[in-house]
């Protein structure tokens, strides 16, 4: 990519400037050369402007300073405009890395000029909050994945209005213990509930800090976990059994044929067992592969299964017990999570834990008997119907603003970005508050 390169003169310059210190009158001292980058007004050209500034001495205290540049964008080398382009960029969710390969404006001009903007728009937010004496009701804590290889960052999002308040990076007790030594908890004193998942670190720190608050555990997380420890392990524990009698029959059938290979040509009763054999491993191989297909049909709400998935759903419960219970028994979850009564929700939690470990399946005991020490977070849902949802959501947009900058390398960046994102996600509200930079 070439370079164009302008220069330029201060109009209406004054040549007898006051002293900032001593308030007599400067001389002109000599010259001095200054270049901004501006963002490209060619295709493919860099634009450079270089200016010839004069430098002013005074004679009383013998300061000296230079002539400043009114374009120039404060603290650092690249016009106002250029900066006004990169903000309408960044707008468009543009990454860094791509306005700095347009512009030929250093990566870390770019990001040191977003972040100061981010930075004093969420401290503006933050004042405009204390003057309303605005105080979150209901919030949730989730964490969500900084890059692979497990690890992680925890956030607090305001359930009612969407936004992050705070952002630490991990999920043990002694990360998530930041937040309360980071956030005014006064500003957390009306809070009558927080939705989590059953991690316990974030359970003990809430129950140290805010006594007063519930604890709800998110219902789309159990019935998540109870889609995958009880009806994914049962499904599989099943595929595994007709595989292994497929595999079993097979060798009783090698066996068979060694045993009777002499007669199996003149016999035709012998080989109508062979068929028969043929056709058991044939059946069990099937079922094999219905059962490891069967994961989306028996997570699928019933009402959004084709009449083929319905027959074929139908099919295999009828024909194994333990898959219907635990098929039953995840649809009686779902009803108790519409109970809104606190109190007959903890009447059909402890009859459905007790139907449960009466089941004799492993997987729904385990889950029965590990979910029954939570209880009290399980039937708060009924009093405080909160999840972690909106939290979810905004991971999945966390997600595309990692992909859009292909990586963060600065955690703190990232984390005010995730912040600013879910105060001003309408994109002319961005546009607006950008402009008011320049």
């Amino acid at each position: 990519i070439s370079v164009l390169h302008v220069y330029a003169e201060q109009k209406n310059r004054d040549k007898s400037p006051t002293c900032p210190c001593c308030g007599h009158h400067m001389h002109v001292h000599g010259h001095s050369k200054h270049t901004l980058k501006d963002f490209p007004v060619i295709p493919r050209k860099r634009l450079l402007i270089t200016f010839d500034l004069l430098r002013y001495f005074c004679p009383n205290c013998s300061h000296t300073c230079t002539e400043q540049i009114d374009i120039k964008y404060p603290n650092t080398s690249i016009t106002k405009r250029a900066a006004l382009w990169i903000a309408s960029l960044l707008e468009f969710r543009v990454s860094i890395s791509a306005i700095s390969k347009i512009s030929g404006i250093d990566w870390a001009v770019i990001k040191k000029l977003n972040h100061g903007h981010i930075k004093k728009e969420l401290e503006l937010h933050r004042k405009l909050l204390r003057g309303t004496n605005y105080k979150p009701t209901y919030i949730a804590v989730d964490e969500f994945a900084i890059k692979k290889g497990h690890e992680y960052a925890t956030s607090i999002m305001d359930i009612h209005t969407g936004e992050i308040y705070w952002i630490g990076k991990g999920r043990s007790t002694a990360a998530f213990e930041k937040c309360f030594h980071e956030i005014d908890v006064d500003f957390l004193s009306n809070v009558k509930a927080v939705a989590m998942d059953m991690h316990q670190p974030y359970e003990n720190v809430i129950r140290k800090h805010l006594p007063h608050v519930e604890i709800v555990f998110d219902k789309f997380h159990v019935l998540a976990q109870y889609g995958k420890d009880v009806l994914g392990a049962v499904r599989l524990a099943k595929a595994r059994e007709h595989l292994e009698q497929a595999n079993s029959l097979k060798e009783e059938l090698e066996d068979f044929k060694q045993q009777h290979k002499d007669e199996l040509k003149k016999d035709s009763s012998l080989v109508t067992i062979v068929d028969t054999f043929k056709q058991n491993i044939k059946e069990h191989l099937d079922l094999k592969n219905i059962f490891k297909s069967l994961r989306w049909v028996l997570l699928s709400a019933s009402a959004k299964l084709t009449e083929l998935q319905k027959e074929k759903l139908d099919d295999i419960l009828s024909r194994h017990e333990d898959l219907a219970i635990c098929y039953s028994m995840r649809e009686e979850l779902k009803l108790i999570y519409d109970i809104d009564n606190p109190d007959v929700a903890r009447v059909m939690w402890e009859q459905w834990f007790t139907a449960a470990k009466a089941s004799n399946i492993p997987q729904l005991i385990r889950f029965a008997e590990q979910k029954e020490k939570r209880i009290d977070g399980l039937v708060a849902y009924a009093k405080h119907p909160i999840t972690t949802a909106k939290l979810e959501g905004t991971n999945n947009k966390i997600k595309v603003l990692k992909r859009i900058a292909f990586g963060y390398r600065d955690d703190e960046y990232f984390f005010d970005v995730i912040k600013y994102n879910s105060v001003f996600d309408n994109s002319s509200e961005f546009l607006q508050s950008s402009l008011t930079l320049f």
